[in-house]
């Protein structure tokens, strides 16, 4: 995570949405985007295919040695015989689920420290798990408020004795909106608790639709691929205690005018009301994009260390900037008619 002073951590949490009208491509583009996790995926449940057989093998001669050994402890020489191990049960390490209730993602991240990531294709389905769809009971609403914080969750269940500790629970969102769905993205009561704040919206103008002969080269896929295995291959000091680390003096310089400039925007009496929440959410934004930027760039041998420079600082700035056109058109699209739409 990134230190922007001291007290001021950031980590790289995003929720992302990509909005836009059914039939529009959305999906096949997140699916490009997300290829290098489900391929690396599909090598990981390989693995554990074969370490499961592996298991299972072992447990059988493991149950069968147990017998015997049960069998001779009484025998004064066979008492002294180590009493059999029993093999370690694999588990599959997962990078993302597409499983967006939070029980299910709490028990993921009390196995994957390092974090994982919700994708779904209709990110209807992650809003439809919350609990402003159980009558108000469950608690998945405000557990995702804190899951884009970072801050501890301790969740109780009678189907367990202990409960889930999550101290640093990481995890980020991608996936598709139809914007007829923004709204779900509020709360029920229509009270302002900042979760649909912490939205990254990508709202883009629609294209029309017509035959192209142009993709994306396999050259360029490949490339994109290998930025993923580099990051993986980052070194890890512990999984349950993220790295900190600083900006230089440059970046630091670049990021207080980064601010300054929002500040700005904030403070002007003429700035629509409504944006307000989403736009003092781009100021951690711009810091976790400054971090995500420079740990690419390390990863690719662009700059030789983890304190996040100007560069990666001014590349989020200008990521900010497109975010903030996007929150423009999502948030006066909420605040409209049916008779404005």
């Amino acid at each position: 995570m990134l230190e922007v002073k001291p007290g001021w951590h950031e980590g790289p949490r995003i929720y992302a949405a990509v909005v836009a009208e059914p039939g529009t491509k959305k999906s096949p583009a997140l699916d490009v985007a997300v290829r290098p996790l489900r391929q690396r995926q599909h090598r990981l449940y390989a693995t554990y295919l074969h370490d499961k057989a592996a298991y299972q093998r072992a447990l059988s001669q493991y149950e069968g040695a147990l017998i015997g050994w049960k069998s001779r402890r009484r025998d004064a020489q066979a008492a002294q015989l180590a009493r059999p191990r029993a093999p370690q049960e694999p588990v599959l390490l997962q990078l993302f689920t597409t499983d967006a209730t939070l029980e299910a993602l709490a028990i993921l991240l009390e196995q994957h420290p390092r974090g994982v990531a919700v994708i779904q294709d209709e990110l209807a389905g992650w809003v439809r798990a919350m609990n402003q769809y159980k009558g108000g009971k469950g608690g998945d609403w405000h557990g995702w408020l804190s899951f884009w914080n970072g801050a501890p969750i301790i969740i109780n269940r009678k189907t367990r004795q202990e409960p889930i500790v999550l101290d640093n629970p990481f995890v980020s969102v991608a996936g598709c909106l139809p914007p007829d769905m923004l709204s779900a993205l509020r709360d029920e009561q229509g009270r302002e608790d900042g979760f649909l704040h912490r939205m990254l919206f990508a709202f883009p103008d629609p294209m029309p639709v017509r035959w192209t002969d142009t993709s994306v080269s396999e050259s360029t896929i490949e490339e994109y691929r290998r930025v993923f295995e580099r990051l993986w291959a980052l070194d890890e000091v512990s999984p349950q205690v993220p790295r900190v680390v600083p900006l230089t003096s440059q970046g630091r310089e670049a990021f207080i005018a980064f601010a300054i400039e929002l500040y700005g925007e904030l403070a002007d009496p003429d700035f629509p009301e409504h944006l307000r929440g989403p736009f003092a959410k781009l100021e951690g934004y711009g810091a976790r994009l400054a971090l995500l930027l420079q740990l690419c760039r390390l990863a690719c041998e662009e700059t030789l260390g983890e304190a996040v420079d100007a560069h990666s600082v001014l590349g989020a700035a200008a990521l900010v900037h497109y975010f903030k056109s996007h929150a423009r058109r999502v948030y006066a699209r909420l605040h409209a008619t049916p008779e404005d739409r």
